[in-house]
């Protein structure tokens, strides 16, 4: 039950974030994105284990103090998947994507180096 509510959860965050209904920040570590929700924190972030190419992508909750609830892995949410295979995967790699770009505001500084080549 709870890989099933977990997996939902992504799917909300995920859909959530595409719509920016969701505030996501830089971190100290480059490669690692937040949002705070109130009494909890979600990180997202790569890894790519040592020989790998394609990193996998993780989701992690933790406590207002930093204490960490529970953490899983895009391959370790597709085990638990009954859809179609490697949705989980790409829905995770989406959202890390967006979450991304939302905390360093690309959009916005494209937006405005486009204008200033018109």
């Amino acid at each position: 039950m709870a890989n099933e509510k977990f997996t939902k959860f992504v799917f909300e965050l995920e859909r959530k974030t595409r719509e920016g209904g969701v505030r996501w920040e830089r971190t100290s570590d480059e490669s690692v994105y937040q949002a705070a929700f109130p009494k909890y924190l979600v990180r997202v972030y790569p890894k790519t284990h040592r020989g790998g190419v394609e990193p996998n992508y993780f989701i992690a909750i933790l406590s207002e103090n930093g204490s960490l609830i529970e953490e899983k892995s895009d391959t370790e949410l597709a085990e638990s998947w009954r859809g179609e295979s490697g949705v989980p995967v790409k829905l995770m790699q989406r959202l890390y994507e967006t979450a991304k770009e939302k905390a360093t505001g690309i959009e916005g500084a494209l937006d405005s180096l486009l204008g200033y080549l018109k």
